[in-house]
Order: structure tokens, then C-alpha cells, then sequence
């Protein structure tokens, strides 16, 4: 399922731009 740990990545980077 390395896919889904992609998609957590791209979720750090959206709470980077979040904040």
C-alpha cells in the first residue's frame, strides 16, 4: 500500500500551506 503513504505525504504539505 505504498500509495496510500504517498497520499499522507501530500496531506504534510497541505497543512504546511495551511498554516
Amino acid at each position: 500500500v505504498a500509495g496510500g503513504e504517498r497520499e499522507i505525504k501530500s496531506w504534510d504539505d497541505v497543512c504546511e500551506q495551511a498554516l
